[in-house]
């Protein structure tokens, strides 16, 4: 068989010998990485060597062709020095591409126990083994009442309280990013299937994501977007039916209001906070947020009242911890 020459050759002629065509190839990879991000048009385009992916698709692809993805992320380095040096298919880059190709396609061998002794070759045995699994897991997921388990739950919650954690003192930016990854995860789980109580504490985990997504908002410059994040981190803790988070909300919302040309709104967030927040830190914060309000709009006198009402709950809350 002529070797392939190129990385997209190679990719053409591993799906061919799988019998995928380019639209099948995409929905296995998207099955691999749990996400729907591949495309017809996008296996076109590396098949045609217009695009070389990325190591970590890369890697995906290998796997629904049953390589190791190290195997093939060489084949793609080399495609991709060679491209950088101009792709006039002399040099060690090709000769390297040539060598990794003749490694990825392998060659024929029997397969005992098939009448005739059929002969296929490593990458089609290992695809239809990886293909075997990845059928038998969605039957998992068909038969199986939730997509959550307590460890997936637990995981998510420290990633959040880490994240929260270094919020005081870090820079926004890299904790924006890291908020972002942990949202669209827990919105990808709410998408499947699970037991009621895990979909609360899911609604109640993408609820924070989206509240401390607003703070960050807020502190890069963007209030609108601040807004939009409060506006569906108060949805995620209605269907989390999680009183205390929708009291943080509201209170979050009064501080975002005092400095936006609406100014006057933020205390109507501090009534609706209050009337939700319980005894405790809640309450305390949104006392506080009271009464600076109160203070920034020119009621002196409720600001008064509610410095007054903010140290009953500070004493309140040392009574309890006593």
């Amino acid at each position: 068989m002529q070797e392939a020459a190129t990385f997209g050759e190679l990719l053409l002629r591993l799906r061919t010998r799988a019998g995928r065509t380019q639209e099948k190839q995409a929905e296995v990879i998207n099955a691999v990485s749990g996400r729907d991000t591949m495309s017809r048009r996008e296996i076109s385009r590396y098949e045609n060597n217009e695009n070389i992916p990325t190591n970590h698709t890369v890697a995906h692809i290998a796997i629904t062709f049953g390589l190791s993805p190290e195997q093939l992320q060489k084949h793609a380095s080399a495609a991709r020095a060679q491209r950088r040096n101009g792709g006039d298919g002399a040099g060690p880059g090709q000769r390297e591409n040539e060598d990794a190709g003749r490694a990825a396609l392998g060659h024929t061998v029997p397969l005992a126990g098939l009448p005739g002794s059929v002969g296929v070759s490593p990458c089609e045995l290992h695809g239809a083994v990886t293909a075997a699994a990845r059928d038998s897991l969605r039957f998992a997921e068909f038969i199986t009442p939730s997509n959550v388990d307590t460890d997936t739950l637990s995981y998510l919650s420290d990633a959040l309280a880490d994240i929260a954690a270094h919020y005081v003192h870090a820079p926004v930016r890299p904790l924006f990013v890291s908020l972002v990854a942990v949202r669209d995860e827990v919105f990808g789980l709410l998408k499947g299937r699970q037991k009621p109580q895990e979909s609360r504490s899911l609604y109640f985990l993408a609820g924070t994501c989206c509240l401390l997504l607003a703070h960050a908002s807020q502190n890069l410059g963007d209030q609108r977007s601040a807004l939009a994040q409060i506006r569906t981190a108060g949805a995620c803790a209605q269907q989390a039916d999680h009183q205390g988070l929708r009291a943080w909300i509201g209170g979050t919302a009064a501080l975002i209001a005092e400095w936006s040309p609406r100014h006057h709104r933020a205390l109507e967030y501090v009534e609706e906070a209050a009337e939700l927040a319980s005894a405790g830190q809640s309450r305390i914060r949104v006392i506080a947020i009271e009464a600076r309000t109160a203070a920034r709009s020119g009621d002196h006198q409720r600001a008064t009242a509610a410095l007054a009402r903010l140290q009953d709950a500070q004493e309140e809350l040392l009574g309890m911890m006593d």
